[in-house]
């Protein structure tokens, strides 16, 4: 069996509306890959 560490983020993502910094973090560096994307 897999351990938690393991497993896909999936899971934890939708187990709950907090995020954590990480989180965050993925969130800002997706907005400033599409910005780039546009750019070009």
């Amino acid at each position: 069996m897999p351990s938690k560490k393991e497993a896909p983020l999936a899971p934890k993502l939708v187990s709950g509306p907090a995020k954590t910094a990480e989180d965050l973090e993925n969130e800002e560096y997706l907005r400033q890959l599409e910005l780039a994307i546009e750019n070009h």
